[in-house]
């Protein structure tokens, strides 16, 4: 677990916007506690991965489905 304000670094943006992120339920692994928030790298990560994929137009990643290419209208 990192806090927020690393997890706003990683990701590039403001510490209010990862802030904002977390309290909207929009940061994934954002977790709360006490008074302080906490965020599950792992999840970060994955979430970042994600999207970067998405953005390149790339193709979801299906390893447990084998015939995923030929589910493929082409």
């Amino acid at each position: 677990m990192i806090r927020i304000v690393e997890a706003a670094r990683l990701m590039s943006i403001s510490r209010s916007r990862a802030y904002a992120l977390a309290l909207r339920g929009e940061l994934p692994g954002a977790l709360r506690l006490g008074g302080t928030w906490r965020v599950n790298r792992r999840a970060l990560h994955a979430w970042a991965d994600r999207a970067a994929r998405e953005r390149s137009g790339a193709l979801p990643d299906n390893n447990d489905d084998p015939d995923a290419v030929a589910d493929l209208d082409l």
